[in-house]
Formats: structure tokens, C-alpha cells, sequence
């Protein structure tokens, strides 16, 4: 096992991986294959944490967490599985549908919550983006997830 990435626990379920360091993402991806990994953070954000949880089957979700020093958060969910095809997923109060290559990004608001976000679907997964960016920023970082 790799001594740089901590694994906190394992049943014979799931394996769940909680990493803090950014440079150690590309090992996660050994054991969560096409793990989609953002090659943009918006100004004045950190990386805060990454934590997987891979199922027995391979398939698995995973929450990406970034932060800044006012206190602001937003996240990226993914999940993924490679035996899934995402494309018909619907993703509700859409307004704005961009597609690029490999996935449809999906810019929606939730009235009812005040809420809003993006919603990537690619083949074997889906993410999405909330919190504390606007959605030009969340437009941006869903174009540069790989």
C-alpha cells in the first residue's frame, strides 16, 4: 500500500480515502481509475480536501473541498462508475447547457432553494459544483476537469 496516501478505513464494502494534499490527487487515481481532477481553482482558493469512497464493485464518490481565508467554501461531487451511462441523467432548473468533447455542463439555479450550481455529465460520471463561486468560475472549472 502507498504510505502517501492514508486510507482510514475498509469493510467489505468500501474503501475510503481522505487526502489534504494536492500533489497527492494522481496516486488516488490508482485506485479510483478516471477520478476527474480540476486543472483550475479560482483565485484566493485552496484546496482544502479530497475524500473517496470506492466501492467493492470500483465505482465511487468523491467530494473535492476548497476554501478561502474569508471562510467561503464551494465543492466538487463526483460519481463514477465505469458500468453506468450518464447521459440521460436530467438535472432539474437548468439554464444554460454547454457541450464540450467528452461531457454536457449543465449551469442551473434552484429557485426554491436559492441555490445554484453546474452539473457536469460525462460518460462514466457526474459532477457537481457548488458553494461559494459564482457560476462563471463553475463554468470554468467544469471545462477544466481531467
Amino acid at each position: 500500500s502507498d504510505p502517501d496516501v492514508s486510507v482510514n478505513y475498509t469493510d467489505e464494502n468500501t474503501t475510503k480515502i481522505v487526502i489534504d494534499d494536492f500533489e497527492k490527487i494522481e496516486k488516488v487515481r490508482n485506485v479510483a481509475p478516471g477520478l476527474p481532477m480540476p486543472e483550475y481553482i479560482p483565485d484566493d482558493y485552496n484546496f482544502d480536501t479530497l475524500i473517496v469512497d470506492i466501492a467493492f464493485d470500483g465505482s465511487y464518490s468523491a467530494i473535492y473541498k476548497f476554501g478561502n481565508k474569508d471562510g467561503s467554501e464551494f465543492s466538487l461531487t463526483i460519481q463514477h462508475d465505469s458500468e453506468v451511462d450518464y447521459s440521460s441523467i436530467v438535472v432539474d432548473y437548468v439554464t444554460e447547457t454547454v457541450d464540450i468533447d467528452d461531457r454536457t455542463i449543465c449551469l442551473w439555479e434552484n429557485p426554491i432553494e436559492d441555490s445554484y450550481g453546474v452539473t457536469v455529465i460525462g460518460h462514466d460520471y457526474v459532477a457537481t459544483i457548488i458553494g461559494g463561486i459564482d457560476s462563471e468560475e463553475m463554468e470554468i472549472l467544469a471545462t477544466k476537469l481531467n
